[in-house]
Parts: C-alpha cells; structure tokens; sequence
C-alpha cells in the first residue's frame, strides 16, 4: 500500500471512530420551587440568569407570566406548543407567556441574561373587579416620561424615563411591581402633601400601592424604571367614615355626609346610571365657620372619567358652606375624606 493511502486510511478511521461532540445540556428550571425574588398574593417574581450560549429550560407555567429584562438581552424563546420568535430585549423589554405552557430560553450571545419572570396568580380568577379607567392616566398626562412596553387585559408595562432632577407630572398609578432598571435616587410626593425620599439599587423589586403621586429624580444622572400595573383585582379599602371620630363630632359628621350624599345622589352623571365605574377620594378642609376653601379641597384618589370626578366635586361644593364647627371642637378646621364609589362593591372579591 502506497504512502499516501495508507494516510487516507488512517484518516478515515480517525473520522469514524472519533467521539461525538457532547450536546448541549439545558438547565431545567422550576419555578415553583425556585426562590421567589418579590411575593404577594397577588404577584411572585423570580429572577434567572441565563448564562452565554446556554438554554434554560421553564417548567410549564401554572398561570399567565410576564418575563422583564433586567439587562441587554438576546434571546430566542421556544414555547412547547407555538412558533418560536427572536427576543432582542433592551433593559426593560417585557416579553408574555401564556400560562399552562413550557418555554426554552436560549442565549446565543456571548453575554449571560438578566430576567425577571413574573406570575400573575390572579390570571385564571373569575369574579374579580378590574381597575377603572382614570381620568389621570400617566401615560395621557405625561407622554414625556412614561410610555406604554406591553398591555393587556391582565397588566400594563409602563417605562419610566427621567432626565437628572426632572418631575413628573402627579397622576394616578395602579398596584403592581416596580423594577429599578439603573440605582436610583427619588423623591414621590403624594397628592396629599406628604413626601417619600428612596434609594434603591440596580434590579430592586418591590410591590407598590396604587397611589396619586409625581416621581422627582434626585439624582445627577437619568432615572430608568419598570412598573407593572396590574389591572385586576382591584383592591381599595372602604374604612367606616366615622372611624376615629370624637364623640363630640359625630353628630357634626353625620349630617355633613348625609347632605354631602344628598347632593351626590341627585346629579349622579349617566355614565354611573349606566354602569360606569370609579372611584374618587377627595379630601378638604372645613373652617372653623363651616367654609371650605376651594385650594383646601385636594383629589388624592382618581379612578374615574371626568364626569365622575366632576360629580364627587361638585357634591361637596353645593353643600358647602357647612355649619359651623361645634364649639367642643377647639381646633381651627376638621380635614374630612369622603371616599365616592361609582358600581364597585364595599368588599372586593380576591383582596382578603
């Protein structure tokens, strides 16, 4: 056998008889047992790092998710049963997946993922009363700052951008999950006049009340943040208008709300006689001669359209001035909040 066939022989044998390359094993990942980043009974946030040129495996999820992306990510997203799609996520990028389905995540690029997945545990629930519309939405209002990543009739996935020591305008937020994309230093000021200074770092989570409030950036570079409103259930509390009433003043109050619900009654606007829902709280001041200031009168809840909030408002200027405060009352004005509530229940379904 001549010298040059014996080299092709022995590389033959080289090709068929080498090993296989190993495959490329996936990380399964179950995420009901996995350590949970933010819960709640509404909400459980889990965080997932995907290392480079690694797929991770999620066990079929129980109920609807939302997956955020904490970091630049590149990724493709394999569903069981559906047509898998290319994901180029910027920080913040939200992706949805349907709940009773599994999912492979693979990252062919040559930098590990950051991924916040979050279960809705409210997804697969009937009965629940959804978030009514407000007429001070922050995306409506304040279109500079806030902008609409994904929306459905489970959530809304707002972005959050603000340059070094701007304000937004006060609007009204849902509850729901708030992500710090970058550290961050803020200030939230309430629409009734208290404040909250915050510092939280890059990836923070945490659950947030709904509230009427504007975001100031106190920092010296931009504010990036998350936040996932959740549009169902609604949870509001309904306290007993005479709570923390002195004795001396319950007669006094009592005939301020019933002629407040006089008025309320009488010019119910046709949008509630026709099923719309709201509510709105409005706080004010009566002085100690039973007359309310128009500045003193402060909305510190809005869900509601225009002519809702109109309605609750008005209510309150028709009756005012109220009498006098009574002479066992030694304080110079009595703040009254009276909490409007157009078709909602008293006690909400799936917020005990």
């Amino acid at each position: 056998m001549s010298p040059m066939r014996r080299f092709l022989l022995t590389l033959l044998l080289a090709i068929l008889t080498a090993s296989p390359c190993p495959a490329q094993e996936s990380a399964r990942i179950d995420l009901e047992h996995a350590r949970a980043e933010l819960e709640n009974k509404h909400v459980r946030v889990v965080r997932l790092a995907v290392p480079a040129h690694e797929i991770v495996l999620l066990k079929e999820l129980r109920v609807e998710s939302v997956v955020v992306s904490v970091r630049q990510a590149s990724l493709k997203v394999i569903p069981e049963k559906g047509t898998p799609e290319r994901w180029e996520a910027a920080p913040g990028s939200a992706m949805w997946m349907r709940g009773g389905v599994g999912h492979s995540l693979e990252n062919d690029s040559d930098a590990a993922v950051e991924i916040l997945v979050v279960e809705l545990r409210d997804s697969y629930a009937f009965g629940r009363v959804s978030v009514p519309h407000s007429v001070l939405d922050p995306v409506a209002l304040d279109p500079r700052h806030f902008r609409v990543a994904l929306e459905n009739e489970h959530l809304r996935v707002l972005l959050l951008h603000a340059g070094p020591h701007e304000v937004t305008q006060d609007a009204q937020f849902s509850a729901g999950v708030l992500i710090s994309l970058y550290d961050a230093h803020t200030n939230k000021a309430w629409a009734d006049g208290t404040h909250g200074e915050d510092r939280r770092i890059a990836g923070a989570v945490s659950w947030e009340k709904d509230g009427l409030y504007s975001i100031q950036n106190l920092d010296e570079k931009p504010l990036d943040s998350v936040l996932l409103e959740l549009k169902h259930p609604f949870c509001y509390e309904t306290p007993d208008p005479m709570a923390g009433i002195s004795p001396g003043m319950e007669p006094y109050m009592e005939n301020a709300i019933k002629a407040v619900r006089e008025k309320w009654y009488k010019a119910m606007p046709r949008e509630a006689r026709h099923a719309e829902k709201g509510r709105v709280i409005i706080q004010w001041k009566i002085q100690r001669d039973g007359t309310v200031r128009e500045e003193d009168i402060v909305m510190t809840s809005v869900f509601a359209s225009d002519s809702l909030v109109e309605a609750a408002l008005s209510a309150i200027r028709k009756v005012a001035p109220f009498p006098p405060l009574p002479p066992t009352f030694h304080e110079q004005f009595a703040e009254v909040r009276f909490i409007f509530l157009y078709n909602l229940p008293l006690h909400q379904p799936g917020c005990n």
